[in-house]
């Protein structure tokens, strides 16, 4: 079995066909994810995928990126206020989905 801890199916790479791959999943060995927002707008996204599937969790962060992105809630609802975005999420880590705080961004691309 594969627990991935490390996912991102919010992206908009996924959309198309996001419900087609995540129903394969469970038939491919894996048992759970932990899918990882990089704004407060994935992080609700993302618990709303998980309200339909028992093994999908949710880290909730700010990626650094999300600060110059302009397609983020970070920049479009905060208008680059990470620290209002961040109380914000700050309320969901009572979330039974959420396991993790997290999306600290150490990609180096």
């Amino acid at each position: 079995m594969i627990f991935d801890t490390h996912t991102h199916y919010t992206s908009a790479r996924f959309s198309d066909h996001l419900d087609r791959l995540l129903e394969s999943l469970p038939a491919q060995d894996v048992c759970g994810v932990v899918d990882c927002a990089v704004d407060l707008r994935t992080a609700q996204a993302s618990l709303a995928i998980g309200r339909r599937r028992p093994w999908f969790y949710t880290a909730v962060g700010i990626h650094p990126q999300s600060l110059i992105e302009q397609d983020t809630s970070t920049q479009q609802d905060f208008h680059g206020n990470w620290q209002n975005e961040l109380s914000e999420i700050e309320q969901l880590l009572q979330h039974p989905r959420v396991v993790a705080i997290g999306e600290c961004g150490l990609d180096y691309h």
